[in-house]
């Protein structure tokens, strides 16, 4: 070792070999927990002292003779007998807790998130739990009977000294030290380890190791004179030298060699500096990661549920190892044994939902992350489909039901990549599981305020078809209602509807799954088209003008036909044709009799299509309806069926056209010949669309043309 003090020393070759081998046994002592921001020993046996003077257990002469005991954990056991005896242990426990911080929120990252990634085999002499939390539940262990030397497991942690979360376990008195490393089990327990393992300490000090120094000594297989195999990172000042050397004296008969580093910039958190150069040595030196993908390649086949738990502890601290597991479980061909596992380790806990982040020195610009867990979830909800069972159904939709109704501060995770990803499971869940909650959940996942083309897509390609295929009318009429709906903008004081899925895909949503809808429900389709028609028009009555909307049918003249408006009267359009007429009836009777114009005009195309069925509510139209505004649709129904009239249709029609109103410019209005001319001009039109062998209608038509003729060329 080197006899120079270093503000980050080199990791010992003996370390990197041992993470290769997988030999590395790291032993956390109570300087790391300080750092956290635990109290010292010192602080914890003072604020003992303090509590049983003010409890008056003791007087001010017994506090001041305990205050000046040197060794802190014997202060605290006779501490816990003072309270014991009073029958107030609960307060001993209640210092202790708070000296612990257990209910307070520690800063993370901190320390312990470093130490993990030195990738050893840990076991601590700390009752804190503040290192829990970087292992599952079933991985922390604190009670004697879990100290087996037959059973060391690299992805466990060790209390062995107990934890506060269950004070019955803890070891703070000589008694319960005594007991517990007389213990043989425990002993050859640590022997095992101290026999296999390159041990590392970190946060240790002089006063912390009687009792390892007790059980090195007691180890017959510990050679005294052997070279030092094990380590100890230590605190020192640069110039301090002399002092390491002495020290490295005395821990050569331990078998330990100091490792010490030079607090003299940052004091004791220089700690923090040290693990964390070490850890980046250590990954970029041993091939630890390299055979860690090879192991979890190995383990995906697995069935013991042993290895899967050591698996979902190897993979839950390391973002590379936990991405190329989640990676190759997306594909497996036997997800699912890996689900309960999996959900009762947290992964689908909604709150690891990521949020959007906003991106630094670019205003208004954001990123979304995405949930490396879904596309596995995914491949299980897939797997699930092929051989359903009720079991993994049931869990599938907890886990979905959860993520999609949690919020915050009632607000939910706007994530867009993770709303596609939820969609697409639920696409391959039984139809009998999913309800409208999920067609609510689209609702809101269209009004992100980002980008919805991966989300229209699945509701394009696997949502709405699932629902056909399942025959299920409720939930189509429901997310119809989804799919038209609409956002409104005010572009340079002009309101408009622009639609709440991207429009390429809206029309591709249509097009694709209109045949399968119109075979289930085509007419509450239409009432679900209507209704959207009417609730713009009462906003904005002119969104659905012959400007932009000239023809009901396709055709060329439709300069947008991508357009919100007009992929909503085409779809209606589509359902309409589809329907049968006997069911339409009372809806294109309501239409013609609308004030709105589009109505209309969907009315007549409509019976043009079913004419033979719906004729009759043409010719029980009250009043005229010949209008330039509903010209296009009245004319082609018109000239397609007139071979079909009756002389009394024909009749009725001439009277249409002989007394409809025409707009008449200014200019001609009071010059009678000209506005006959014009008039005759326009009304010669309507007579086009008529049989022009009908004597009646030629007689009418000749008749228009000698007055436009006669008296006025109109443009």
């Amino acid at each position: 070792m080197s006899d120079e003090i270093l503000f980050k020393p080199n990791v010992p070759k003996e370390i990197k070999e041992s993470v290769n081998n997988g030999t590395l046994a790291v032993f956390i002592g109570a300087g790391v927990s300080s750092i956290v921001g635990c109290e010292r020993w010192d602080q914890l046996a003072n604020s003992l002292v303090k509590k049983c003077y003010d409890k008056g257990f003791i007087n001010f002469k017994e506090s001041e003779e305990l205050s000046k005991i040197q060794d802190h954990k014997k202060t605290i056991s006779i501490c816990y007998h003072i309270m014991n005896g009073s029958n107030k242990i609960d307060i001993f426990y209640d210092i202790m807790k708070n000296s612990l911080k257990e209910d307070e929120d520690i800063a993370i990252p901190n320390i312990y998130d470093d130490i993990y990634k030195l990738r050893g085999l840990f076991i601590t002499t700390n009752a804190d739990t503040h290192f829990d939390r970087l292992f599952n539940t079933p991985n922390i262990l604190y009670q004697r009977q879990n100290f087996k030397y037959n059973k060391i497991d690299q992805t466990n942690l060790y209390h062995i000294h107990g934890s506060i979360r269950e004070t019955d376990s803890l070891i703070f008195t000589v008694a319960s030290y005594m007991e517990r490393y007389n213990d043989s089990d425990f002993g050859t327990f640590l022997q095992r380890i101290f026999r296999e393992y390159t041990v590392l300490f970190i946060g240790y000090g002089l006063g912390e190791f009687e009792i390892l120094d007790f059980l090195l000594r007691k180890d017959k297989n510990n050679k005294i004179k052997s070279p030092p195999r094990h380590f100890m990172l230590y605190p020192l000042y640069t110039g301090q030298e002399n002092i390491l050397k002495y020290m490295q004296s005395y821990y050569s008969d331990l078998r330990i060699n100091i490792c010490a580093y030079a607090i003299d910039k940052k004091g004791y958190r220089q700690l923090e500096d040290v693990i964390k150069h070490w850890n980046k040595e250590i990954n970029q030196i041993t091939d630890f990661l390299p055979k860690s993908f090879e192991q979890l390649d190995a383990v995906m086949q697995t069935k013991s549920k042993t290895k899967i738990m050591r698996t979902l502890q190897k993979i839950k601290n390391d973002k590379s190892l936990e991405d190329y597991f989640f990676k190759i479980l997306a594909v497996d061909r036997k997800p699912i044994k890996w689900l309960i596992p999996l959900k009762g380790a947290g992964y689908f806990n909604p709150n690891n939902n990521p949020k959007p982040q906003e991106v630094h020195n670019k205003k208004g610009y954001y990123t979304v992350p995405s949930w490396n867990i879904l596309d596995a979830l995914k491949n299980m909800s897939l797997r699930n489909e092929e051989n359903p069972l009720e079991e993994v159904t049931e869990i599938l939709i907890e886990i979905v039901n959860g993520i999609i109704s949690y919020r915050v501060d009632g607000k939910r995770i706007d994530n867009y990549k993770t709303d596609s990803k939820i969609l697409e499971i639920i696409s391959h869940i039984p139809i009998s599981y999913i309800n409208k909650n999920h067609i609510d959940f689209i609702k809101d996942a269209i009004y992100s305020n980002f980008a919805t083309s991966l989300m229209d897509r699945v509701i394009c390609e696997l949502f709405l078809p699932k629902l056909i295929h399942e025959k299920n009318i409720d939930l189509i009429i429901e997310l119809l209602k989804v799919i038209f709906l609409y956002r409104e903008l005010d572009i340079s004081g002009d309101r408009r509807c622009i639609s709440g899925m991207d429009i390429y895909y809206l029309k591709q949503t249509i097009d694709k799954n209109k045949s399968g809808i119109a075979s289930l429900c085509p007419v509450d389709a239409v009432r679900v088209g209507l209704e959207k028609v009417k609730e713009i028009l009462t906003k904005y009555n002119g969104r659905f003008s012959f400007i932009w909307i000239p023809t009901i049918e396709d055709h060329p003249q439709t300069r947008f036909p991508d357009k919100y408006e007009c992929q909503l009267v085409h779809f209606i359009r589509d359902m309409l044709e589809s329907s049968q007429p006997k069911e339409i009836e009372a809806i294109v009777n309501d239409m013609l009799k609308s004030k709105h114009d589009i109505m209309k005009r969907l009315a007549y195309h409509t019976i043009r299509h079913h004419y033979k069925n719906l004729s009759h509510l043409l010719w029980n139209i009250e009043g005229n309806p010949l209008s330039p505004l509903t010209m296009h649709e009245l004319y082609e129904l018109l000239k397609s069926r007139c071979k079909d009239f009756s002389q009394q249709q024909i009749n009725l029609l001439l009277g249409w056209i002989d007394s409809m109103e025409l707009y008449v410019p200014d200019e001609i209005k009071e010059n009678h010949e000209k506005r006959a001319s014009y008039e005759a001009y326009y009304k010669k039109e309507w007579l086009l669309s008529l049989d022009s062998a009908n004597p009646d209608v030629k007689k009418k038509y000749d008749e228009y043309h000698a007055i436009n003729d006669a008296s006025y060329d109109h443009p």
